[in-house]
């Protein structure tokens, strides 16, 4: 359990001008794709489970590698359950990258391969 200043600490953060030009673009739909930079690793999965929170519609992240998908997966789960007092809503789901190249004509490790799928028919299925 989350204390209730410390979750109001992290909400407060939503009321940032910032992100809120960038929750108004999001929710209008302006631009189906958008890019946020200069941020910490820890600072971007704060404000994705917020913005999550505010647009009320999956979002999808796209970063550089495996390492850095776990480290912000990790992040995000921690704010997650933080910020989310709802046992009806699943958790975020990481989709890793395939660990071998098209052209090598090998078969993904199962469990990434079952992580992917899992991953996708959430994505899929609302």
């Amino acid at each position: 359990m989350t204390h209730p200043a410390v979750r109001d600490l992290f909400q407060s953060l939503a009321r940032h001008t910032a992100f809120q030009e960038l929750c108004r673009r999001l929710v209008r739909r302006e631009s189906n794709r958008l890019s946020l930079g200069g941020l910490t690793t820890t600072a971007k999965a704060l404000y994705l489970v917020l913005l999550w929170q505010a647009a009320e519609r999956p979002l999808i992240v796209v970063v550089d590698g495996n390492k850095q998908a776990e480290a912000l997966a990790d992040l995000i789960g921690t704010f997650f359950d933080l910020l989310v007092n709802r046992n009806d809503i699943p958790h975020p789901q990481t989709i890793p990258a395939l660990d071998i190249l098209p052209h090598q004509k090998l078969s993904p490790h199962t469990e990434i391969a079952e992580q992917r799928a899992i991953g996708l028919w959430r994505l899929a299925t609302g």
